[in-house]
């Protein structure tokens, strides 16, 4: 594949990940959608090192920008006081009258209910170092509060904001993986957002009649294609299991016995 295929299959990948709840606010954040069929093509150069994080800004600004609801759009501003760097903004914009800060956020989560009995403190990262509570949480006491910083307004007034109109919204995008076998009852998040299950190495047996593809970090965006060199069961365990001694858990794409594919990862923990 292409660089510049690989990059738009990334750009699919984004657009068709839904936000992660619809109605209303979670936990006081609030979602703001941006619905448009006007950048359907993204044709910018990427680095190669641009991590996948950064890649997802740069999609949302592509949408941005190519909608013409939206002006005066400011991207990464960096909030500094003495030369040393507060923190930053994702997006600045208007929208007819409306001053808008947006954070964008991009996840892949986990479902494991042996955590709390609350939805929201039950999804975790592949790894388990981060989580959907712990991502709120960030975004609550440390991201958003920054527009009110004296510095922040200083910066916004000089591109022609008034910090005290303004209302902050995130665009929350997520992945998520739910144990294999099970149907859990969504009552905040989106369900829409399930991409696939996850299984434990004591389960990969049960998939031997599969055929396994391991992408790269930034193609996790990815839908699954079969124009990928998939690799039979034993060769993909050997090398998954090198991956899961490292404490590192794969995304993985599978095709099945009737070409089927999911996406799945397979956990250390």
């Amino acid at each position: 594949m292409s660089a510049r295929k690989e990059i738009q299959a990334q750009y699919d990948g984004f657009l068709s990940t839904p936000l992660l709840w619809k109605n209303g606010d979670v936990d006081g954040l609030g979602q703001f959608s941006i619905i448009t069929n006007q950048s359907l093509i993204f044709n910018k150069e990427v680095s190669d090192k641009l991590r996948l994080g950064k890649r997802v800004e740069l999609f949302l600004s592509h949408l941005l920008n190519n909608d013409s609801r939206f002006n005066s759009i400011s991207e990464n501003i960096q909030i500094q006081q003495e030369k040393i760097t507060l923190g930053e903004l994702d997006f600045i914009f208007k929208l007819k009258e409306q001053q808008v800060h947006l954070e964008a956020v991009f996840k892949f989560y986990l479902l494991d209910v042996s955590v709390s009995n609350s939805e929201i403190e039950q999804w975790v990262g592949p790894n388990r170092k981060d989580s959907l509570n712990l991502k709120i949480e960030k975004l609550k006491n440390r991201q958003l509060p920054r527009l009110r910083l004296e510095e922040t307004s200083k910066i916004l007034q000089k591109k022609g904001f008034d910090v005290k109109e303004m209302r902050q919204y995130v665009h929350f995008q997520a992945q998520l993986f739910i144990p294999y076998g099970t149907q859990p009852v969504f009552k905040i998040l989106n369900k829409d957002c399930i991409e696939g299950f996850y299984i434990f190495v004591n389960q990969l047996d049960q998939f031997q009649n599969c055929q396994f593809y391991i992408p790269s970090k930034t193609n996790w965006l990815a839908n699954p294609t079969h124009d990928k060199k998939y690799v039979d069961f034993l060769d993909f365990k050997r090398d998954i299991l090198l991956l899961l001694n490292e404490q590192r858990s794969p995304l993985c794409w599978m095709k099945d016995e009737n070409n089927l594919l999911t996406k799945l990862f397979v956990v250390w923990w």
